[in-house]
């Protein structure tokens, strides 16, 4: 199960099967699905001398050209290739479309296509089901930035298709039928789990795959299940940068002296460094820099002697691959850079501290009285003062609704509006103890073993453990050893006899209301030569990848005061 590899594949099988000089037709969200796994210059390697939007008007004509079209099968692309196709800017056109084209206005649109070819340029129509953003080879996005509105007020057809869609597409590019399992406690995801599999069923014949050794399973979730892992600080590159500085598409944009901006790509299909370290420690991260620099510093003295012709030759050859990798080391020593700056000025390392610990044991008064004393400092930002607050009001919500009362007031003494404060009583509205399925502080009492083992990297950088453990690393492990309770996760779709203690190999997550980096990275542990699980394959994709910053704003979407203390007011908030 790669959902990477699944996507490169079919975008080498479009460009290699189309001789002879070629353009590619893209609309707005197949040019970043390309995007991910696909480089500028592995595009033009295939002898595509042009890429355009769909949508882009005014485009010249270039009958000289082959058109590969690759799109979302929406109504919208269809009414932009029926305009294409009656006035044709290039000599021929082979269509692919992401996804299935299945239902009723779909197929309309197929036919209106075929009465607009007057001209016959389209040779060829394929579906090609890569519909998803692929973060990684056991990954995947929908760069969907909200699902709230599937619950307040549960209606946003749009949204929700998109999303069945997806997962339809990662099942069909990974050639999986699977059984089907859903969170217990949320109408949502049994609503997408019966969607998915009302079109498995429709669709029976895509879903015919050949034999495997074990049924695979597909679950899921709903982010409100663990609604910690998104407010944790990250320690880890790939989840720090997402956290800190944000990622998209890969890309990453830094501002530099004089107020300028820059963007890097921080990709492990383009980047080797990155490769290595994106899942390593901020300690071993600065270290790797360091070198990355004394190694910069080695090349560039070897090339200063050029005394002679064959110097200079061989200077030239290599000056591609130097410029290449002084570039790498650029980025990563100001992506380092920045990173560092925001941990000092932020005073990172004391909240994430307090934020571990919150995880790790139950100690009200200890908690309380280190969040007050944060919350007063004034080098802590109010996002992370609010965020703590979360953290407290999550873990201690049954037992202590005064001291979450009061961080709330304290919060409020900063000057942090009622509206930013109000973001607490949002979370326990909707991730809150009622609300959620059980398990997310099922490791109350474990200590957390070793916050004075800190690593150091680069000077007064230091590397605070991530002891926080995603949910989903316990239900992987109940998977595989077939202990995964029915009544908190149920079947909607089991196929065959099977005992009840089935032990899973194949295990695909969706979380819907978004994934983290720091699950991502769990999910490439379980799935590595050193995985603590073994046996088990684990793909995770949700409709959008979370920092703390996205995850509190989406918080903040419908959130009507007088409705949100009324419900949480039912819901017998802070009584035992």
């Amino acid at each position: 199960m790669n959902c990477a590899k699944a996507v490169y594949e079919y975008c080498q099988k479009m460009v290699q099967s189309i001789s002879g000089m070629k353009v590619l037709l893209l609309d707005a969200e197949t040019a970043g699905i390309i995007s991910m796994v696909y480089s500028q210059t592995e595009i033009l390697e295939q002898e595509v001398f042009l890429v355009e939007r769909i949508d882009m008007p005014h485009r010249d004509k270039m009958t000289h050209l082959k058109a590969i079209v690759f799109v979302r099968p929406t109504q919208e692309n269809f009414s932009l290739l029926q305009a294409e196709l009656k006035d044709p800017k290039y000599s021929s056109y082979y269509l692919y479309f992401s996804n299935i084209i299945g239902d009723r206005k779909q197929l309309r649109g197929l036919e209106l296509l075929a009465e607009s070819d007057e001209n016959e340029v389209v040779h060829e129509v394929h579906e090609f089901y890569a519909d998803y953003y692929a973060l990684s080879n056991e990954s995947f996005s929908l760069q969907c930035p909200s699902t709230m509105g599937l619950i307040y007020p549960r209606s946003d057809p749009v949204v929700f298709d998109r999303v069945v869609d997806g997962i339809l597409s990662c099942l069909l590019a990974l050639k999986k039928r699977p059984d089907i399992r859903f969170t217990s406690k949320s109408v949502l995801s049994q609503r997408l789990a019966e969607a998915v599999k009302d079109s498995i069923d429709s669709e029976s014949a895509l879903f015919t795959f050949g034999g495997s050794d074990s049924t695979p399973v597909l679950v899921i979730l709903d982010r409100k299940d663990d609604p910690v892992t998104p407010l944790l600080n990250q320690w880890t590159y790939q989840a720090m940068v997402h956290e800190v500085l944000n990622i998209e598409n890969n890309r990453v944009k830094l501002h530099t002296a004089g107020d300028k901006q820059e963007e890097f790509v921080l990709s492990a299909h383009q980047d080797p460094f990155f490769k290595k370290y994106m899942y390593k420690n901020f300690g071993d991260l600065g270290i790797a820099v360091r070198e990355l620099v004394e190694e910069l510093q080695s090349k560039t003295a070897s090339h200063s002697s050029m005394d002679t012709i064959e110097d200079m030759k061989r200077f030239m050859e290599a000056y591609p691959e130097f410029k290449k990798f002084s570039s790498a080391t650029t980025k990563h020593v100001m992506i380092v850079d920045a990173l560092s700056a925001r941990v000092g000025a932020d005073d990172l390392m004391r909240v994430s501290e307090v934020e571990q610990e919150i995880t790790q044991m139950e100690a009200s008064d200890k908690h309380f009285k280190a969040i007050t004393a944060l919350i007063g400092s004034p080098s802590i930002n109010d996002k992370d003062k609010i965020r703590l607050v979360c953290l407290f009001a999550l873990r201690y919500e049954s037992k202590e609704a005064e001291k979450i009362s009061a961080l709330i007031e304290q919060l409020k003494l900063q000057d942090i509006s009622n509206e930013d404060c109000l973001i607490v009583m949002a979370l326990l509205d909707f991730a809150g103890v009622a609300t959620r399925t059980p398990g997310l502080f099922g490791n109350q009492g474990k200590i957390a073993s070793s916050m004075a083992n800190i690593r150091r990297g680069l000077k007064n950088i230091e590397n605070v453990y991530t002891q926080h453990e995603p949910l989903i690393f316990q239900i992987v492990k109940q998977l595989a050893n077939g202990t995964l309770k029915p009544d908190a996760y149920p079947f909607i779709l089991r196929r065959g006899p099977q005992s009840k203690n089935e032990k899973v190999q194949e295990i695909i997550f969706f979380m819907v209301g978004g994934i983290t980096y720091e699950e991502v990275r769990t999910v490439a542990l379980l799935n590595s030569p050193q995985s603590p699980i073994p046996g088990v394959r684990v793909v995770l994709g949700g409709n959008t990848v979370h920092n703390s910053d996205s995850f509190l704003r989406d918080l903040g979407m419908n959130m009507n005061p007088n409705d949100l203390l009324a419900r949480l007011k039912t819901r017998n908030f802070g009584r035992k």
